[in-house]
């Protein structure tokens, strides 16, 4: 299974995850043959990529990833978070944001539901990510950002306590957008300065409306206030800085870069999760490095299936990876240093064996995916 950007579309291939909307509706079901007239459905709905099948999955069953939650569950999970937010908008036009009330038990009762399968499955790493269009961006990234800073919480050795009241503000910190203009929220360009300044408004508007919530701990209410804040005082709304930002905020925040940078946006396709990675270690003065390292260690830097080329000049396929070490997959090579098929594939495990290391991830080897593994797999698999 890999992700494909619809421009790179090629007839007879299948749908390898189930795409939904917001609200849950099914737009293409898992197995459906892409065909163009469904590729431009997508393409109306702001939808750049799919997940497909492709002959690899055949031959590499192992390195096929899992969603950490349950489909079912992020589904209903992002469905709660645009009747909520749809719902409050709504009320928020006529009735200011002072006062208006949120359905908070269903909200807790829904991360309760996210901590417990998470707990249950304490193994599991991020390998994917999500298919949202750009009218929903904001209702899945709110459930990613939940999921991922609930991950980082366990990390740290939070209670389920701690953790609810940590989910429930993750998974409400852009409340605030319903406060701000539908035209400023969807431009699908940059803001400019005057736009950006109404933007950052979000923050306070999200902390107004959580706080004094019925059965919403005021943690929650300040992850909205604070999950811009930066380590060296250059965030907003406040510009506090290090100690002065709540715990929770800074898990949150790191969580939040993270899932932006690793989606899709109408200006630019989306990082790799390891190129995410390198550029937000790089820039401690801006996230607080205990948050960051525990969020990462949850992550798949290269996600099963992924194709990288090792140090040797090797290229491979991540069949493994542990949680806690999300730079040191298990690769089974299947090309040599000129791009030949291995007879004999063999497993490198990169913790084990240190002098071999990823030198380059899926996106420098795309064209080596689409142009000879493809080529390869077909003419080597039956069937």
């Amino acid at each position: 299974m890999k992700k494909l950007y619809l421009d790179r579309f090629i007839p007879g291939m299948r749908v390898a995850r189930t795409i939904y909307a917001a609200d849950g509706r099914v737009l293409l079901q898992e197995g459906s043959e892409l065909k163009p007239s469904y590729l431009e459905q997508l393409k109306r709905r702001g939808i750049t990529v799919v997940y497909v099948r492709d002959r690899l999955d055949e031959e590499f069953p192992e390195a096929v990833p899992e969603d950490v939650i349950s489909e079912q569950t992020r589904v209903e999970t992002t469905r709660i978070c645009q009747q909520l937010m749809e719902d409050a908008r709504a009320r928020y036009q006529k009735e200011g944001g002072r006062g208006l009330y949120l359905d908070a038990d269903r909200v807790r009762d829904q991360v309760s539901r996210i901590i417990s399968e998470l707990l249950e499955n304490r193994d599991a790493v991020v390998h994917l990510t999500d298919i949202r269009g750009v009218d929903d961006y904001t209702f899945h990234h709110s459930v990613n950002v939940c999921v991922l800073t609930v991950l980082a919480g366990m990390s740290l050795g939070y209670d389920e306590a701690r953790l609810r009241d940590l989910g429930v503000g993750a998974l409400l910190h852009d409340i605030g957008k319903i406060a701000i203009d539908q035209e400023i929220l969807k431009k699908p360009g940059p803001l400019s300065p005057e736009e950006f300044e109404v933007m950052k408004r979000h923050t306070t508007a999200g902390f107004e409306i959580l706080w004094g919530q019925e059965n919403l701990s005021v943690l929650s209410a300040h992850v909205a206030y604070q999950h811009h804040e930066r380590e060296d005082g250059s965030g907003y709304p406040r510009g506090l800085a290090g100690r002065e930002i709540h715990e929770f905020a800074k898990l949150c925040a790191v969580a939040d870069v993270y899932d932006a940078l690793v989606a899709d946006r109408p200006y630019r396709r989306a990082f790799l999760p390891s190129e995410a990675h390198r550029m937000m270690i790089s820039n401690p003065g801006l996230y607080d490095p205990r948050s960051t390292q525990a969020m990462f260690l949850n992550i798949a830097l290269y996600p099963l299936g992924t194709l990288v080329r090792l140090n040797t000049g090797e290229v491979g396929l991540v069949i493994r990876v542990r949680r806690g070490m999300p730079g040191k997959p298990v690769v089974r090579v299947v090309l040599d240093v000129r791009g030949r098929r291995l007879p004999i594939m063999r497993d490198v495990d990169l913790l084990r064996e240190s002098a071999v290391s990823v030198a380059g991830a899926a996106g420098e080897l795309q064209r080596v995916l689409d142009e000879r593994l493809r080529t390869v797999a077909t003419t080597t698999v039956p069937g």
